[in-house]
């Protein structure tokens, strides 16, 4: 909502249009379950198919792969393993076929590390589809009640209409699928990336694993005119900074951090409690 409203501010905005993403959490733990709905439909099987995907971040489980993605039985069905989503997972076409009907710890059986992580990944709860399923009609609510024509989309409706123009898998490309009727034209451009990265903590005492304090955080929350958290410049190059007292801040670039005097970085934009890319 902060967003929707950044964007009426920025640009004449006449409607909105938002994917209303929900999870069946029933079908989720047991694909098999009975009833019409589950067995017809233009769209049968993308609801699994899109959390499965999303689980495991549109990414192979076994070599990290992202090309020609599979849904792949950790169990085989050969061996009576089950379609329940904890033993599903992302897999390309290669690693798939390599599989074949072994079990992953016979596939993975030179690659311990691989093995821990698959199987660590397959425990993890519906957290994250019930915390959607919840603030679903919340946002529905309040989107409606800002006053311009609002468009509803479904996850599944989305990710068909992607299917059916055979496009590629990134948010812009699902942003511009949401309630689409017609046809995408065009060449894409880099879209601008804003990720929630917060204000700071409200913990003053860092603890060590036994929790007893060992470091105090500085009242001082701008020393040198500079927070953590700032978009600066040092000489050509633009990256994040995180502020110490010594006057030798910490400037970040492209996953590197350097030791850099306050007085060489100029101001760019002050922390706002989100990153852009």
């Amino acid at each position: 909502m902060t967003w929707a409203g950044r964007f009426r501010r920025l640009a004449p905005v006449t409607a909105l249009a938002y994917e209303a993403v929900e999870f069946d959490t029933q079908r989720l733990r047991n694909p098999e379950v009975s009833g019409i709905q589950y067995q017809q439909g233009t769209l049968q099987g993308y609801t699994v198919r899109a959390y499965v995907l999303q689980k495991w971040d549109y990414a192979c489980a076994y070599c990290g792969s992202k090309d020609r993605l599979t849904l792949d039985h950790v169990i085989p069905r050969s061996r009576h393993g089950s379609d329940a989503v904890t033993n599903l997972v992302c897999a390309c076409y290669g690693c798939n076929q390599r599989k074949g009907n072994r079990r992953v710890q016979e596939f993975l059986a030179k690659k311990p590390t691989v093995l821990k992580r698959v199987l660590e990944q397959l425990k993890k709860p519906l957290r994250d589809a019930s915390a959607v399923i919840s603030t679903r009609p919340a946002l529905h609510k309040a989107l409606g009640e800002v006053g311009l024509p609002l468009t509803v989309g479904t996850g599944a409706e989305t990710s068909y209409i992607r299917h059916r123009l055979k496009l590629p898998k990134s948010h812009v490309v699902d942003a511009a699928c949401v309630a689409l009727t017609g046809t995408l034209k065009g060449e894409w451009f880099k879209p601008l990336l804003v990720v929630c990265a917060g204000t700071g903590r409200y913990q003053r005492v860092r603890t060590d694993r036994f929790g007893f304090p060992k470091a105090h955080r500085v009242r001082v929350k701008r020393p040198f005119g500079f927070q953590t958290g700032d978009l600066v410049r040092y000489g050509k190059v633009i990256g994040r900074t995180a502020v110490r007292m010594t006057g030798f801040f910490s400037f970040q670039h492209k996953h590197q951090n350097f030791n850099v005097k306050w007085s060489k970085l100029t101001l760019v934009q002050r922390s706002d409690g989100y990153l852009y890319c």
